[in-house]
């Protein structure tokens, strides 16, 4: 049953409360004295006013606390794609800014993990008043979880259920934090080595989707950075990126993502403002899918809510899309992952979710969680190195020659004058003669204590 608006409730307790009243003055006998039910009706009417005045601002609190539409994820189909998952299980590195991981509507999935923009011990990134704006912004998108009871506040992304790790890369730009943004110093790293650590951590803790920043110039296509994705799709991370931001987006593994305005066309590119269009939508020459990225509803630093065009925004909905794919079917390769958002993609190449979990579940059909064919081989092989084997065996057998003649040696002997067992024939008549000799050996001694013992007397 759905629950009443507290307006409805109070309503309803008004008029029960009225009812109660009105039945106990009919039930009860009358009484001369009736000064009692002007007092008690008199009573009830203050508190109804009461909840009446407390009501009015419950309700709107409750307005401003539901979520609002956001059509970027109504244009990728996302709340289809949840019935299967929502990306349990993923994690996520989103390398820019930083992201504010205080929001109310990420609730403990962030892990901030390191600044690679100031040099050991510089300038911590807390201080820096432009921490953070375009990576939550990015991040938001990507898996923002709402707030509230059954999560309808705030915002959502479409991985919800992900794991985020951000990692600073990046120095915010001027324009995205309103001028906040101090100039590069002595403490701060070279933003190709930044970036080429940056990668290189993310994928030391486990990411298995890596979402990369617009805005790194010259940085982007640098070799160590191409090196460090090659790096990062050969571990097993798909690697995202914004169409046209100068990244390596010809490597298997690695999916370069344009924006497309609210009617799915592409948007003119990186430079393009704000919700224009191209004139002719055409696709990117480096983009391999569009998804949404004009004026695209996602929270801030703060607490704030904001919304946000362009390519870094398209790659975060192919982000958290692949997020859900890696959770579906873990077994898939980055570049199996990226083939299924390109081939789920609607007509034009507009990303869609549930098309991709489609595809994916088509390539993950024929391939096992794990390889059992490998798996037999080891069972029916050795667990370890042939020569290791031998040379056991080779030190056992040598051990057991060493105690059998220490053994032996001592069967041998008899330092006790121990009877041996009559059946073994040699011993006895090595024992018999050890007899006679001190059998001998007393008789001569004999005389010469009698002689002794004659003295005496």
């Amino acid at each position: 049953m759905a629950e009443l608006p507290p307006l409805v409730r109070t309503a309803e307790a008004a008029r029960a409360i009225h009812d109660m009243s009105q039945g106990d003055i009919l039930m009860r006998p009358m009484r001369p004295n009736t000064v009692g039910t002007p007092a008690a009706l008199g009573v009830c009417g203050a508190i109804l006013t009461a909840h009446l005045a407390a009501a009015a601002p419950v309700a709107a609190d409750t307005v401003a606390d539901l979520r609002p539409e956001q059509w970027g994820l109504e244009a990728i189909g996302a709340s289809k794609a949840w019935d299967q998952n929502r990306g349990s299980g993923v994690l996520i590195g989103v390398l820019g800014t930083g992201v504010d991981s205080e929001h109310p509507d990420f609730r403990d999935s962030v892990t901030v993990g390191t600044d690679f923009t100031v040099k050991k011990g510089g300038e911590s990134a807390e201080a820096d008043a432009a921490f953070g704006a375009s990576g939550t912004e990015t991040a938001g998108i990507v898996g923002a979880r709402g707030h509230g009871q059954e999560h309808k506040g705030g915002m959502l992304g479409v991985a919800p259920e992900s794991q985020l790790l951000s990692v600073r890369v990046q120095k915010e730009s001027a324009e995205d934090a309103d001028g906040a943004a101090s100039a590069q110093g002595d403490g701060d790293v070279d933003p190709a080595t930044a970036l080429e650590k940056g990668i290189r951590y993310a994928v030391g803790e486990g990411a298995q989707v890596i979402t990369l920043p617009e805005g790194m110039g010259e940085a982007a296509g640098d070799a160590d950075v191409r090196e460090a994705i090659d790096h990062a799709v050969r571990t097993g991370s798909l690697v995202v990126v914004p169409a046209d931001a100068g990244y390596p987006a010809d490597s298997e593994g690695v999916l370069a993502v344009g924006a497309a305005d609210r009617q799915l066309r592409p948007m003119g590119g990186a430079n393009a403002p704000a919700g224009v269009p191209a004139a002719e939508p055409t696709e990117s020459p480096s983009a391999g899918l569009i998804a949404p990225g004009d004026q695209v509803e996602t929270i801030t630093v703060e607490t704030g809510y904001t919304k946000v065009s362009g390519d870094d925004a398209a790659a975060a909905f192919a982000a958290g899309t692949a997020a859900l794919v890696r959770a579906e079917h873990p077994q898939l390769l980055p570049d199996q992952v990226a083939e299924a958002l390109v081939e789920g993609a609607e007509s034009g190449g507009v990303l869609n979710a549930p098309g991709a979990l489609s595809a994916s579940a088509g390539a993950a059909e024929d391939i096992p969680l794990y390889d059992e064919d490998l798996a037999d081989e080891a069972g029916d092989g050795l667990p370890v190195p042939g020569w290791t084997l031998w040379a056991g065996t080779a030190v056992l057998l040598l051990s057991l020659l060493v105690v059998g003649v220490v053994l032996l040696r001592r069967s041998m002997a008899n330092p006790y004058g121990l009877r041996p067992d009559p059946d073994a024939k040699a011993a006895a008549e090595q024992w018999s003669r050890q007899q006679a000799l001190e059998v001998e050996a007393e008789a001569a001694a004999a005389p010469g204590r009698r002689r002794r013992g004659r003295r005496k007397r």
